[in-house]
């Protein structure tokens, strides 16, 4: 109630001077938003013609703690930081502490926040991109606001301009809801690069559990062929020894037959080593194949 009675009080030379200083403001604002969202656009198409990483922006006296956090680290430099980052899987920002060189991964949506000159906010350019047209967006709904605002308690004052008051409330409408829309984009568009980061994740997480299954299984198949060739070493090493010492069997009783083969056990032992490695693998191929048709 006390702030309408001031501002039906306002005098008509006050209402103007509000209203241009209002509408310089929007005009001022609306320009660096324009060129924000061109810059966000170049940036997106730079990426998809090189295929390239955008590097990361270093903002002094913020900080930027996501949602998750990742990680803290003593690194020497910010640059450090920023490259540990980059190389981190699912670290959309991080925090650099110039006092305590204390590196604060983190991961998720997040902004960035006013903090003490110590704190340098790291994050990549497309998300200070969107950040800042984020900020912007709000400022300029917020000066829009207030403009519907001067123009309504003004009625009374500037009966003999109303047609133009009532053009100018429609286009206020207008850019409101065009910034109301445009607002809704840029929180779809964060939303999209946080499922991105976590897609991401998720895919370096089953990489990993597949080559370290992998490693694991073949190490185990080495020790069994290693195992298994000792252990019919040492059998053939016996059987040469009885045999040597067995007495001479008669030419007249030696059969001219032959039975088995001239392969020896070690080979048997290697073959059947080989035919089990086989189906293990299998076996974890078909396991790999079942799990990702339930996915």
């Amino acid at each position: 109630m006390v702030e309408s009675t001031s501002q039906t009080s306002e005098t008509p030379q006050s209402l103007v001077l509000d209203l241009e200083t209002l509408n310089v403001q929007y005009s001022n604002l609306l320009t660096q938003y324009e060129q924000a969202v061109a810059n966000y656009t170049n940036l997106i198409q730079q990426q998809s013609t090189s295929n390239t990483t955008p590097p990361f922006m270093d903002i002094s006296n913020n900080a930027f703690w996501g949602t998750v956090d990742i990680s803290s680290n003593i690194i020497p430099t910010v640059y450090q930081c920023k490259a540990l980052c980059a190389t981190t899987s699912g670290c959309s920002g991080a925090t650099y502490n110039t006092t305590t060189q204390t590196c604060s991964l983190r991961s998720g949506e997040g902004s960035l926040v006013p903090s003490a000159s110590n704190l340098v906010a790291l994050i990549p350019e497309e998300t200070y991109l969107l950040l800042n047209m984020q900020s912007i967006n709000a400022q300029l709904i917020q000066i829009n606001q207030e403009i519907l605002n001067k123009t309504t308690a003004g009625e009374t004052v500037f009966d003999s301009e109303y047609t133009e008051r009532q053009t100018q409330a429609e286009e206020l409408l207008k850019n409101y809801i065009m910034l109301t829309a445009e607002k809704n984009k840029i929180n779809g568009m964060i939303n999209d690069f946080e499922n991105l980061n976590q897609e991401e994740i998720n895919g370096n997480i089953t990489i990993s559990k597949n080559y370290y299954s992998f490693v694991l299984l073949l190490i185990l198949s080495i020790a069994l062929i290693v195992l298994l060739f000792m252990f019919s070493g040492s059998s053939s090493t016996n059987a040469n020894t009885n045999s040597s010492m067995a007495m001479p069997i008669p030419n007249m009783y030696q059969s001219n037959n032959q039975y088995g083969g001239n392969l020896g056990i070690s080979a048997y032992f290697i073959i059947f080593a080989i035919i089990l490695i086989v189906l293990v693998i299998k076996y974890f191929s078909n396991i790999s194949s079942f799990i990702k048709s339930f996915k």
